[in-house]
């Protein structure tokens, strides 16, 4: 039945998409609408001109019951294509008429319009600004960009009202937050995911009024950064517990990682909190904090639904978008839980639900664009409210940095690859551990830092598994481009959120990195080709029109 419902659906999409043209509407093409419009009309025009010159060869004029109009009896075929193309034209007006307030996901059109009014009312332009999709974030949505501390001119719809839709707007980018649109929105209320829990309830607030919306630059905060490192995460070789500087290590991971090494002292076997017992505490206690709860993975109709959902989406990006390209790159929100699901074919399906938003984006854009991966629900991890205290110590823009690597731009993902991106994150976080141990062996906080390792250490191969079901086979050049994978802390309360501003710094950073994708090139050549025929053909129907004209009319 539901087969046969999608083949209706789809048979009524086409004979839609034959009216709108024959309405004059059109599609997003390369050349401007008013040129399509204009070679309708000259189409129209022609075709209503030859069947009246050639209608006496029709229809005999005597058969035409109009004898007080010896012009129409004349040309009465011109008239008839006429009144039928008229007719066509009002009934799709009537239909869109009817069908205006019952659109297939009219939730999705009125949050899309009250983004676009809230845009409008604070002076932002969309076809100005860089724009930036966020797919997944679910009911971290609010506390996800309260956590980016950025400076928002306008949240539409409020974040007291439930949308599917929803943007984020400051003076240098637009973010469209995809929390009920798409398969990784579908697929995450489905997923007993645990309670926000006691994450980093005694981190504190930097109270010295550095602002914290820059990007942060190690540089200029001790040793220079090694050839290599990313300007929004931090070194802890630059800064020793006196706060003298340290000299720099080379980067573990070359130019491709972003991220800097820890110092020399973190190279060599530690004891966290003075003895064994901090390791053996940590390794008790990791793999239990963020399993997720019972799972139930999409059915295909939930699924079909979801896609369809994000290209209604997309389609509206970009027709506001213009001649622009539609985005400028996309932040792909993953549960952290997700990783402590039990392996098997369910899991695996629940996963592949991110796979199907980059696809959908994908196609519907028609656009190869930077992908940023956000790791969420850190703040649910033991040790991390005493891994960022501790960070903080050496430099109080710690919160705001990113915690993991970024990946070689274009690069396509397979298991390798997806390994790869895993470990350079996990490096990250064993270089800064091991580092805040050789401050202080004896430090109390130690063993739950060496805990929080352990934590994501357990996570290693399922987030490999998660990355290469999303991205293989759609990753590369040519396609969605891995720019990063990043654990972020976005909790409800202020004290559980960490590691987030910096995620959003790179997609701005990044936004130049989009190109055309070549089956997009294809169809636009393709449509060009088209349009000159039109064009070639209408001005020869024109030419014949003029003729007939002329020998019909001309020598009286």
């Amino acid at each position: 039945m539901y087969q046969l419902l999608a083949s209706i659906s789809r048979a009524f999409s086409y004979a839609r998409t034959w009216f709108m043209w024959l309405a004059g509407a059109t599609r997003d093409t390369a050349l401007p609408s008013w040129f399509y419009q204009a070679l309708h009309a000259l189409l129209v025009i022609a075709t209503v001109v030859l069947f009246g010159a050639f209608s006496p060869w029709i229809t005999d004029p005597n058969d035409v019951k109009v004898s007080d109009a010896p012009f129409i009896q004349k040309h009465f075929w011109g008239f008839a294509v006429l009144l039928l193309y008229l007719l066509i034209r009002v009934a799709i007006f009537v239909i869109r008429l009817l069908l205006e307030r019952e659109e297939e996901f009219d939730d999705i059109r009125r949050a899309w319009d009250a983004g676009m009014a809230a845009l409008d009312r604070v002076g932002l332009d969309i076809q100005w600004l860089p724009v930036f999709i966020v797919v997944g974030a679910g009911e971290e949505e609010d506390a996800l960009f309260r956590a980016a501390r950025m400076s928002w001119k306008t949240t539409a719809p409020g974040r007291e009202d439930a949308a599917p839709v929803r943007i984020y707007a400051t003076e240098e980018a637009i973010f469209i937050s995809c929390t009920g649109t798409g398969a990784l929105a579908a697929q995450r209320t489905t997923v007993l995911e645990p309670a926000v829990g006691g994450g980093m309830d005694r981190t504190q607030r930097p109270t010295d009024g550095i602002s914290h919306s820059e990007t942060i630059d190690p540089g200029s905060m001790g040793a220079r950064a090694p050839q290599g490192g990313g300007i929004a995460t931090i070194d802890p070789s630059s800064w020793s517990a006196g706060g003298a500087e340290a000299a720099p290590r080379p980067a573990a991971y070359g130019t491709a990682t972003g991220t800097m090494v820890a110092p020399g002292a973190a190279s060599g076997t530690l004891l966290p909190g003075g003895g064994g017992s901090g390791i053996l505490a940590g390794l008790q206690g990791a793999a239990k904090s963020t399993a997720a709860g019972p799972i139930r993975p999409l059915a295909q109709a939930e699924l079909d639904l979801a896609n369809r959902r994000l290209e209604y989406l997309c389609g509206l990006v970009t027709k506001a978008r213009g001649e622009f390209c539609p985005i400028n790159g996309m932040l792909l929100v993953l549960p952290l839980a997700w990783a402590g699901l039990p392996a098997g074919a369910d899991t695996d399906r629940i996963a592949r639900s991110a796979r199907e938003d980059v696809e959908t984006a994908y196609r519907g854009f028609g656009l190869a664009f930077p992908t940023t991966v956000a790791i969420t629900g850190f703040e649910r991890t033991p040790g991390l409210r005493q891994f960022v205290e501790r960070g903080m110590r050496l430099n109080p823009k710690f919160l705001d940095s990113r915690a993991g690597s970024k990946f070689p731009p274009g690069a396509a993902i397979d298991q390798n690859s997806a390994r790869w991106a895993v470990d350079a994150g996990l490096q990250w976080f064993r270089d800064w551990c091991y580092s805040l141990f050789s401050q202080n062996l004896s430090d109390s906080t130690n063993g739950p830092i060496y805990r929080l390792l352990c934590e994501l250490q357990t996570r290693r191969d399922a987030l490999t598994r998660q990355l290469q079901l999303t991205f293989e086979g759609v990753s590369g050049a040519d396609a969605t481009r891995l720019s990063g994978v990043y654990y972020c802390a976005a909790g409800r309360s202020e004290r559980d959120r960490a590691f987030v501003q910096g995620v959003f710094r790179k997609l701005v950073d990044g936004q130049d990195d989009v190109a055309w994708t070549a089956d997009r090139l294809r169809t636009d050549a393709n449509r060009r080709s088209m349009a000159v025929a039109g064009l070639v053909l209408a001005i020869v129907l024109i030419a014949v029109v003029g003729y007939l004209v002329y020998k019909l009319f001309g020598r009286g």
